[in-house]
């Protein structure tokens, strides 16, 4: 017969899919024990929020015997468990790293915040990365908030800083893109000069993980 390096047929290491359900498993079991839920507990409590997990299911993820997980049940999950969804995924607060793809480990903050979209990747092209709807949508609630605050705490002065000269034309230009009745009016060299500064923006705000 052939030598092999492994003599007693131990099992093989597990790929990074199932290592990442198995970590997943991991918190949903720490989470029902923070809470005081039984297994079937849980089961009842995922019916009610409208997708039913069967208890041998739970069961079946908790002691490694199932190896996937879907996106839904992770949803339901962290929602029964009144956790979000991304501790579930990458375990900040429990581990100092997580392993966001196969090979990959970074800080598991990070990598929560990866999931949130408020941290991107070093090798990610800013340009495309950012030219999302959300990161647009984030922005303008942002400057939204920010005017607001100022609105508050400061007098109101006859001159207009360069910040909030910047806040007013990002918010013209989005209600430009958002109502389409707008743009009948003459205002494309408003678009044409805040895309541009927009795209700036948006790139230097967001964290990069390298």
């Amino acid at each position: 017969m052939p030598e092999t390096d492994d003599p007693l047929g131990s099992e093989p290491e597990p790929d990074w899919a199932t290592k990442l359900t198995f970590s997943i498993a991991g918190e949903v079991r720490r989470h029902r024990a923070r809470l005081g839920m039984s297994a079937q507990q849980l089961s009842d409590k995922c019916a009610e929020l409208g997708m039913p997990i069967q208890r041998s299911v739970l069961s079946n993820l908790e002691s490694n015997r199932r190896t996937t997980i879907t996106i839904a049940e992770i949803l339901v999950l962290a929602a029964a468990l009144q956790v979000p969804p991304g501790v579930l995924i990458f375990p900040a607060g429990y581990f100092n790293y997580a392993e966001v793809t196969p090979g990959r480990s970074v800080p598991a903050q990070a990598a929560v915040g990866w999931l949130a979209g408020t941290i991107r990747f070093g090798n990610e092209d800013p340009a495309f990365y950012h030219s999302h709807p959300f990161f647009k949508v984030r922005r303008h609630d942002e400057l939204g908030s920010a005017s607001t605050a100022r609105t508050r705490s400061t007098p109101v002065h006859t001159t207009t800083s360069p910040q909030m000269k910047r806040r007013i034309l990002t918010m013209a230009l989005w209600n430009i893109r958002v109502y389409p009745m707008s743009r009948r009016s003459n205002c494309g060299q408003l678009r044409r000069k805040l895309a541009t500064w927009s795209e700036r923006s948006f790139r230097s705000n967001t964290p990069v993980i390298d």
